[in-house]
């Protein structure tokens, strides 16, 4: 039989860096992310990035005997004003040997299982110019056999724009949290701070991303995770791989069509561990929500991004990626660069002068705005 003792042995925080394909397949480096519907999971404050609401759906066997499945959601409500995110994560192990010792030795007495779950519910927001924060809320329950564990924990999130290519994040996981089982025992989840950097390495023919976390424990414990991602056909196919302080190698692929995307990874073991490797496959779909009419007909009607220069910096904010074809910037020595579509970018603008930006819409219209940096 379990004691209370043995469950307050038990790992509480099960579901750490399990969910978000393309991240795992980067090493679970994912901090400063700031795409993809599973933001909310890995740093909330990249919710301020969607540029369309979506769904993720995962399910696969990790280490050949723990089950996964995950729902991640972004839906953008009140004209893309209020990002809101969804994770509905649950791991389980079936059919644990309940043993008893007679004589001496082991006997077998059936078996139970062990399954952990939270469903976290999360927005974000613009903190300052470049810097944005994000907020979880998650509800937790855990069960071993017969006992049972409930309660919450709470995350907060911070991204910061440094550059047009370099974006820092920082996720404050487990700020406030509680586990009451029904043994009377109450736990509290490990405190963790992930600190990460992500930089865009833009090449002639691909669009190139490098990631590194590094994760502060509050029981004084350090990990770290390396990524890179590949789209060898822009906004189609990717390549991504990784590795981590826990000697994973990742490798994994990204495929997108229209709105549907795929998501593959594999997770490599250390080769002194002699358990097998993790295939993940994923699926998901983007839309669009309905607005009411009066909205619909002033963004037909009108393309009004929010154009502000602060600190040798362009930002440019409220974005339609869903929109946009393509955004370039001419600056005041007639030098033109060529800008990732994302609803928030931000353009160093180091020299004084007018800095005219070109906005190609999927319509086939091109607008034209001129920003004078003084």
């Amino acid at each position: 039989m379990l004691s209370a003792f043995a469950l307050a042995s038990f790992p509480v925080d099960l579901l750490d860096k399990t969910s978000g394909l393309a991240v795992l397949s980067c090493g679970g480096a994912g901090a400063a992310r700031t795409d993809g519907v599973g933001a909310a999971y890995w740093n909330p404050a990249g919710l301020a990035f969607s540029g369309k609401s979506g769904f993720d759906l995962t399910y696969y066997q990790k280490l050949g005997f723990v089950n996964h499945s995950s729902l991640d959601a972004v839906l953008l409500l009140g004209g893309d004003i209020l990002p809101l995110g969804f994770n509905l994560v649950q791991e389980g192990i079936n059919s644990i040997p309940r043993t008893s010792s007679a004589g001496g030795l082991p006997v077998e007495e059936g078996s139970f299982a062990d399954e952990y779950r939270f469903i976290n519910f999360s927005t974000a927001f613009r903190l300052d110019h470049g810097l944005y924060g994000g907020l979880n809320y998650k509800i937790i329950s855990h069960t071993i056999d017969k006992y049972r564990a409930e309660g919450f924990a709470v995350d907060l999130g911070l991204i910061q724009i440094m550059s047009q290519n370099l974006t820092l994040g920082a996720t404050f996981r487990n700020l406030f949290s509680a586990l009451d089982w029904t043994t009377g025992l109450q736990e509290y989840l490990a405190r963790k701070l992930t600190a990460g950097v992500a930089y865009h390495l833009p090449l002639a023919d691909f669009e190139n991303y490098l990631y590194a976390d590094l994760d502060i424990y509050s029981e004084e414990e350090r990990g770290w995770a390396l990524g890179a991602e590949s789209w060898l056909l822009k906004n189609v196919f990717c390549l991504r791989g990784g590795y981590n302080s826990g000697q994973e190698f990742t490798l994994g692929t990204g495929l997108r069509y229209n709105d549907f995307h795929c998501d593959l990874a594999l997770l490599f073991n250390p080769d002194k561990v002699e358990i097998d490797n993790s295939f993940l496959f994923g699926l998901g779909f983007d839309f669009q929500l309905p607005r009411n009419s009066a909205a619909r007909a002033v963004s037909d009607a009108s393309f009004q991004p929010e154009i502000s220069v602060f600190r040798k910096r362009i930002i440019v904010s409220d974005l339609q990626p869903e929109k946009i074809q393509e955004i370039a910037v001419l600056d005041p020595a007639d030098n033109v660069l060529s800008l990732p579509v994302r609803k928030t970018i931000e353009i160093p603008a180091p020299a004084t002068g007018n800095y005219t930006l070109f906005f190609q819409l999927k319509n086939e219209k091109i607008i034209k705005q001129t920003v004078l940096v003084e």
